[in-house]
């Protein structure tokens, strides 16, 4: 046996982000990889690779393949969801739509994914900029699909290490004692229609936007929409999370239409 044959090969690991475009995730790998920042924006195209090894008491090579957030790159996505080991999914802190967003991502890589064993952990970016997604909708949200939450910062590198040595553990703990981690769609208890109407009422505007209504709305508009969501947010018979709040507000926006339209 000659020495080559003698040496530990690294514990490979294949991970990908996800996210929307200009969240950070490229930004994040940069910091990771290559320890810098780049202010500069510049959108991923298909996809972009980085290497990174670590040493946790197990020597590990993560294999992380950035993918592009963009639409029109989806069917290259697609390929890279097989075969992974774990998931970073990248929100943006300032950029409340790109939170809203993040049920949707679950479910293409659901739609993709051939292993049931992947670890998913969900990435805050930019805390070092002005916060507009609500700490406690992120927090309900976590809990629900019963994530890891990190609130990091590319620029400042804050946190992103942290997040990186507890993914990898988490990893480690799949691969080497059979852990099961949480399955990503299917551990939703309530349907995409549900979820998008939750999102559509509660960070709507006004109150013809959270109707789904143009300005003008007749009373019978008004009330035909108001039952169709309201099937999909009643409390007792939803569970996505923020469908309580989401109720109260669409009860309320019709209300308010409705007083406006006898005049």
């Amino acid at each position: 046996m000659d020495a080559r044959s003698r040496i530990k090969r690294p514990h490979q690991i294949k991970l990908i982000t996800a996210g929307n475009a200009e969240v950070g995730k490229t930004s994040i790998i940069k910091r990771l990889c290559e320890k810098r920042f780049s202010s500069k924006y510049q959108a991923t195209i298909g996809l972009d690779f980085g290497v990174l090894r670590w040493n946790t008491g197990t020597e590990i090579q993560a294999n992380i393949f950035d993918l592009s957030g963009l639409p029109i790159f989806k069917m290259i996505r697609m390929e890279f969801y097989t075969s992974i080991d774990a998931v970073i999914l990248i929100y943006d802190l300032s950029n409340p739509s790109s939170f809203e967003m993040l049920d949707s991502w679950l479910a293409e890589m659901a739609q993709g994914m051939d292993n049931t064993s992947v670890v998913c952990i969900v990435c805050a970016n930019k805390c070092d900029k002005k916060q507009l997604v609500s700490r406690q909708d992120a927090q309900a949200w976590v809990e629900m699909h019963r994530f890891s939450h990190f609130v990091v910062s590319a620029q400042t590198g804050e946190g992103v290490t942290e997040m990186f040595q507890n993914l990898l553990m988490q990893v480690l703990d799949v691969h080497n004692n059979g852990r099961h981690p949480v399955a990503l769609w299917s551990s939703c208890n309530y349907s995409k229609e549900e979820l998008q109407a939750v999102h559509q009422v509660r960070w709507s505007r006004t109150e013809h936007e959270k109707l789904g209504l143009e300005p003008g709305a007749t009373r019978e508009d008004i009330n035909r929409t108001y039952r169709r969501l309201a099937v999909l947010l009643h409390p007792d018979k939803s569970t996505a999370p923020g469908c309580e709040e989401a109720f109260k507000m669409l009860a309320s926006a019709r209300s308010s239409l409705l007083k406006r339209a006898l005049h």
